[in-house]
């Protein structure tokens, strides 16, 4: 890892060099990103993918939780930040795509995040929404073969 200096941010970045830790790792039942492949660019989604894929055993499980490009309350806020100036939201169906390509199949899709807060009758609530395409993000599952 190494200390990357940012101009997004005055306290910088930490990078992990993800390549180098693949043959460690390819045996890890899950991978898991959250709302970092919207900040690369379209071409970068099918390596990150692969990546993902090959960090995982046969039968593993990647998940990506991003922002649902639907919402307009979740357009709005991307546009509106600085710090996103240069993300393109992922769609579902990009997912799909990358995921396949890497030899990976979709396990589940989940719309999540309708209600900003609540207790247990909002979570009861989202999952009977989950198929909805209006949540502020979304959950996408892929197993590799």
């Amino acid at each position: 890892m190494r200390n990357v200096p940012s101009e997004k941010s005055e306290l910088g970045l930490v990078v992990c060099d993800v390549p180098l830790l693949l043959p460690v790792l390819t045996c890890a039942p899950v991978s898991y990103t959250h709302l970092d492949v919207y900040k690369r660019q379209p071409d970068d989604w099918e390596g990150f993918a692969e990546q993902m894929v090959a960090a995982v055993r046969p039968g593993g499980i990647c998940v990506i939780i991003e922002h649902n490009h639907l919402n307009p309350v979740t357009r709005r806020s991307v546009r509106n930040c600085p710090f996103d100036a240069d993300a393109v939201l992922v769609t579902p169906a990009d997912a799909r795509r990358v995921f396949r390509k890497a030899g990976a199949h979709t396990v589940a899709k989940w719309f999540v995040l309708f209600a900003p807060r609540g207790g247990h009758r909002t979570f009861q609530a989202e999952q009977c929404l989950s198929w909805l395409p209006l949540g502020g993000q979304f959950l996408y599952s892929a197993r590799r073969s």
